[in-house]
């Protein structure tokens, strides 16, 4: 599928980046299914016997072909009408899109491959997300996406790079997805600066967490005196009740606060979708 204007030209990648709300970037999504060797050679058996036949192996790689090569350039087509469907057949796909797309866009590919594999938990699949401007030569960028992608695979799959980190699906939706509704839902009443220092108690937490340094706990009582000191007029804020929330316990370093940890780079990325409103004062 390629995107094209009203006069069946085709989109340029500087005119798809412009449909990205916020900044004028591209998504480079490139996505394959996971360990499909293995399922054809070992998926047909049960018990001591094998029921492989030529039929069947057909049979399944032309259903997992039709995923790609139809359904997915459909679903591009009726849903995300400026994504570029740069390949899509076998078992990947790799897709252009606006930038701002790329979390919802990722997120219903996923459910929709769920969907048509039967929920079977032995079907993942690996995905690596670039952000670009539409001036860098794509093959810089496919080179950088493969080789993020290379490293989900060599830690068995089933994960998404986006934004410069390697996710769980599951973390993935609650991040960019769930967490960053929430703080979209209220951008226009949180100052800038909030949002800034927000993401240095994450970096602090990240320090604390990973190399055990005690000296990064200051992030608790800092976190807690901003709250105290300059979120008087968020109190009646969905963000208001979801910080007071997330900062419950967290200097506790038994169990990783997975949304803290993170959510320094979901609002790396809202600053990135919402540059656009903000630099307009809206």
């Amino acid at each position: 599928y390629i995107p094209v204007d009203e006069n069946n030209n085709t989109l340029t990648f500087e005119q798809i980046a412009e449909k990205s709300k916020g900044t004028n970037k591209l998504a480079l999504i490139k996505i394959d299914i996971d360990n499909l060797s293995y399922i054809l050679k070992e998926g047909f058996k049960k018990d001591d016997k094998n029921f492989a036949t030529i039929s069947r192996v057909d049979t399944f790689s032309r259903m997992i072909d039709m995923f790609f090569t139809n359904y997915i350039k459909e679903f591009i087509r009726n849903n995300f009408e400026y994504t570029y469907c740069v390949y899509s057949g076998g078992d990947d796909l790799l897709l252009i899109a606006p930038f701002s797309d790329a979390v919802a866009l990722t997120r219903r590919i996923m459910l929709a491959f769920n969907e048509y594999v039967g929920k079977n938990e032995d079907f993942t699949l690996s995905t690596s997300v670039v952000a670009f401007s539409p001036k860098t030569h794509i093959s810089v960028v496919l080179d950088e996406c493969n080789r993020h992608l290379q490293v989900i695979k060599n830690a068995n799959g089933n994960r998404i790079y986006f934004m410069g980190e390697y996710f769980t699906y599951n973390n993935f939706t609650v991040l960019f997805l769930n967490i960053s509704k929430i703080i979209l839902k209220d951008i226009d009443k949180i100052d800038i600066n909030v949002l800034r220092r927000i993401s240095k108690y994450s970096d602090m937490y990240r320090n604390f967490y990973d190399k055990k340094d005690i000296m990064e706990l200051m992030f608790a009582p800092l976190f807690e005196r901003d709250i105290d000191r300059n979120y008087n007029g968020l109190k009646d804020t969905e963000f208001y009740k979801y910080i007071i929330k997330i900062t419950k316990n967290i200097a506790d370093y038994r169990k990783k606060n997975i949304e803290l940890y993170y959510i320094k780079t979901v609002i790396k990325y809202i600053l990135l979708i919402t540059k656009e409103e903000r630099q307009n004062g809206i």
